[in-house]
């Protein structure tokens, strides 16, 4: 019975809104939709091969007919400091001019990562590149450098990654302080060489179990530079939940051995940095999700894997999120724990010079399907939201520059709930219904669509008939 009055609930609740949009009561048409660009926010964080041998050829070919494919027009990946800088002064931008290039051929753009340290630059080690450098200007010549060499063709640029995981990529530990004096001196090369690239605040994870969590690592950035601001043109952030992440990006679930952690959605991991921005004045700036990303393994078979992005994406956009960059486009090899080989779209292909290509798992045709069906379109309004639905249905709105297509994506991350839905407006026709992986389905007729909202998301197509 409780689960029948819920059902009912919705259905007179859009109906409800519905006829709150009668010609008589609201003539007017709606304005145009103020979200973020669909096309613009799509973002696959992963690497080119850049060497020249059949191997690196075959793959980088294969990566580039995968990004062409799945709709995504920008990547971000690094350009280490260790690479392009082998010998202080001496720069060579070979092999990634030749990925430059390439990706720019297939239509593609790039969020490029000024990354990490460089052995001779720093007295701790005379091997290790996780380390920073003794002086910042010694990183900020090489960013002002790279940036200068590609000033033409990247116009995003990103400093460090994930630097509050100093275990890992900030060698010994984090140190905020440390991190705010190269940003300074990055930026300060950076703009230097190009006065319209836009610098992003390095990725930081945001997670606490074990390191300096995002909102305290920036909020320590603050303490040492009360004026961060005006040093980064955009924040970036890496939104995984509680790791390895495993449950929804709407849950609040936290696993074992971790659930003694508070676990934060995605969208309130992105309302937390919006806030603390605000505190200092930087709510202007714009949020970039460098990285994110579902592995596919025991807790997440790769279904749900589909799911949790193309909900991720969904959920970013309607936040605001300027750029979501998934990770990654291909599962690889090596790692020390197994699963974070598993990140991937497309299964790890041993041999990509020969016939044997690897089927992409449904993922990568969720992502495929999305950047399709919703190319052309911003995010306009959260309908679930405004009409007090249940709390975990989702109806967010997207639509072109002239609203003359607008798209419903549709899902319920709790249980499966009957909607029955109508145009927004006198004039619109509902004209098709397809699945998160691009299936057509069954629409009733253009004045109506009656369906069950569950945990993959269904795209509701309308279009304005009279203009």
């Amino acid at each position: 019975m409780g689960y029948m009055k819920r059902q009912l609930t919705i259905i007179m609740l859009f109906s409800f809104w519905a006829a709150c949009q009668s010609p008589q009561e609201n003539p007017d048409p709606l304005p145009a939709p103020t979200g973020v660009y669909v096309d613009e926010a799509l973002c696959l964080a992963t690497g080119l091969h850049g060497g020249r041998d059949d191997a690196s050829k075959a793959r980088r070919s294969r990566r580039l007919e995968l990004l062409q494919d799945a709709g995504t027009k920008l990547l971000r990946w690094d350009f280490r400091w260790s690479v392009v800088e082998r010998t202080q002064g001496d720069f060579n931008f070979e092999s990634y001019d030749l990925r430059v290039d390439e990706a720019a051929s297939a239509g593609l753009g790039w969020i490029g990562l000024l990354d990490y340290g460089n052995p001779w630059a720093s007295s701790a080690t005379s091997s290790n590149d996780k380390y920073p450098p003794d002086d910042p200007s010694d990183f900020a010549t090489y960013a002002g450098a790279t940036v200068a060499h590609f000033k033409d063709r990247i116009s995003r640029w990103e400093i460090w990654n994930e630097q509050n995981a100093g275990y890992r990529f900030w060698l010994p530990a984090a140190d905020p302080a440390a991190y705010t004096d190269l940003l300074v001196a990055a930026s300060g090369a950076i703009h230097a060489q190009d006065p319209e690239a836009k610098v992003a605040f390095g990725g930081t994870f945001f997670a606490s179990q074990a390191i300096p969590g995002a909102l305290e690592f920036i909020e320590a950035c603050y303490e040492h530079e009360p004026d961060l601001g005006k040093y980064f043109d955009a924040m970036a952030i890496h939104p995984y939940m509680i790791y390895p992440p495993a449950v929804a990006p709407e849950s609040n679930e936290s696993l074992p051995p971790f659930d003694y952690l508070e676990q934060r959605t995605l969208p309130e991991m992105i309302s937390d940095l919006k806030q603390l921005l605000a505190s200092h004045g930087d709510e202007d700036k714009p949020i970039w999700i460098t990285e994110v990303g579902w592995p596919e393994f025991e807790s997440v078979p790769a279904h749900e894997q589909a799911r949790y992005l193309v909900r991720s994406y969904l959920l970013s956009m309607a936040a605001g999120v300027e750029h979501l960059c998934w990770y990654t486009l291909e599962d690889s090899t090596g790692h020390s724990i197994v699963w974070e080989d598993t990140f991937g779209l497309v299964p790890y292909d041993p041999d990509p010079t020969d016939e044997n290509i690897p089927e992409p798992k449904p993922g990568y045709f969720a992502l495929q399907n999305l950047s399709k069906v919703l190319s052309g379109s911003r995010f306009d309004e959260d309908l679930a939201t405004k009409n007090e639905f249940a709390e975990d249905m989702h109806i967010l709105r997207f639509a072109s520059e002239d609203r003359k297509r607008q798209v419903l994506a549709i899902w319920s991350h709790g249980e499966v709930r009957h909607v029955e839905l109508t145009p927004s407006l006198p004039g619109y026709e509902f004209t098709g219904l397809l699945s998160m992986t691009g299936v057509q389905l069954s629409l009733d007729s253009g004045d109506s669509a009656s369906l069950d909202a569950g945990p993959d998301v269904i795209y509701l197509l309308e279009e304005n008939t009279r203009q």
